[in-house]
């Protein structure tokens, strides 16, 4: 997932360079790949990242520090974000893997936790557990992966010293001061391949 961050940032920056050769090249590349995720955008919350620029990343980021600031653990921040994601809208790759219904049902099963308390309350935790022990019954087969994988980028976000900017205006922000760079970047390749 950090690596799909970063990717669309590339091709955010590369827009500008399109008709440079080296940016042709490129960008060909990055439109297909980003085709692609528009494709599946619909079907799959990794994919729907290139298309809302990491809208849910952000989101969870802030989810996570939120947690944070009331005091609790980073672990308990997490799992919280966690239980709060799949409550919101089922795990793509629990649908992928085990079918709609089921990964409607994880989604039903993630508001009980929810509805019991906040980390530190007895009733929340024993919640969790049951809702853990479901998923991790039928061989894993209900591993909410796609979550996992927003998490991580969110966490990218939160702790990386110059990692990508929290924020959607931000991240906009850092896309056009970047792209100078990239353009003077791009221009060298192309005089040195010249």
């Amino acid at each position: 997932m950090i690596d799909l961050v970063r990717a669309r940032m590339v091709a955010e920056l590369a827009q500008p360079v399109a008709q440079l050769a080296i940016g042709r090249a490129v960008g060909v590349r990055l439109h297909v790949a980003l085709e692609a995720m528009r494709l599946a955008r619909d079907r799959d919350l990794v994919a729907r990242q290139y298309c809302n620029h990491f809208a849910d990343v952000f989101r969870l980021a802030a989810w996570i520090e939120a947690g944070r600031e009331r005091g609790w653990t980073l672990d308990d921040a997490i799992v919280h974000v966690q239980i709060r994601q799949l409550a919101c809208e089922a795990d793509s790759l629990i649908a992928r893997k085990c079918g709609q219904q089921v990964a409607e049902q994880a989604r039903v099963m993630a508001e009980r936790p929810l509805k019991s308390g906040s980390p530190g309350d007895e009733a929340y935790h024993r919640a969790i557990a049951d809702f853990d022990f479901w998923l991790r019954a039928d061989g894993h087969c209900r591993n909410p992966g796609t979550t996992a994988d927003l998490i991580a980028a969110a966490l990218d976000r939160s702790f990386l010293a110059e990692s990508l900017p929290m924020r959607q205006a931000e991240f906009a922000q850092r896309v056009q001061e970047g792209r100078n760079r990239f353009n003077l970047i791009a221009q060298e390749v192309q005089r040195l391949a010249s």
